[in-house]
């Protein structure tokens, strides 16, 4: 089906309903909607909160998505996902990740999509490790699915420095 007359920035619903090869109708599908738009932009990379992370959390923000204007039908945020990856970078340890290699979705946002600063302790319910790599990146939702990913952050979980006796910041 072609339907050369679609406005863009204005939200199609569609349902669906499928044919076999015997002629048995099946039942009609949920509601689609799709809005003919470009895809919003990427979020900014997240960035750490130091004054927020020490060795058990790890705390990120980023800047909520910024939409052309005239171009917001259809492009509304629904809210950001969090992907993060976890990384053995302690020198001799044997400690597994928690992500098993892979980016994982740590925070789905579309419940509260004003959200833009997440506190992390714990991955997969295991908690935060010393010694390992933590890459974080964000994409935002909206109506037609995900913008691309946001550039990467890397961070660890760690202790803040200490200094020697007589030593100042």
């Amino acid at each position: 089906m072609a339907d050369d007359g679609l406005t863009i920035g204005k939200i199609y619903k569609f349902k669906f309903q499928a044919t076999n090869k015997d002629s048995r109708v099946s039942e009609y599908s949920d509601i689609a909607r799709y809005a003919l738009v470009d895809t919003p932009a990427a979020p900014d990379a997240p960035t750490v909160i130091y004054s927020m992370t020490n060795e058990s959390q790890i705390a990120i923000e980023w800047s909520k998505v910024t939409l052309d204007a005239g171009q917001e039908i259809g492009q509304e945020i629904e809210g950001y996902f969090v992907e993060v990856l976890e990384m053995n970078k302690a020198i001799g340890s044997e400690a597994s990740s928690a992500t098993e290699g892979k980016f994982v979705v740590f925070y789905n946002g579309t419940s509260s999509p004003e959200t833009t600063q997440i506190l992390v302790k714990s991955i997969n319910g295991e908690a935060l490790k010393p010694g390992f790599e933590y890459i974080f990146r964000v994409t935002a939702k909206y109506l037609n699915g995900h913008t691309a990913a946001s550039a990467e952050l890397s961070t660890w979980a760690c202790s803040s420095p200490t200094l020697a006796p007589g030593i100042e910041w």
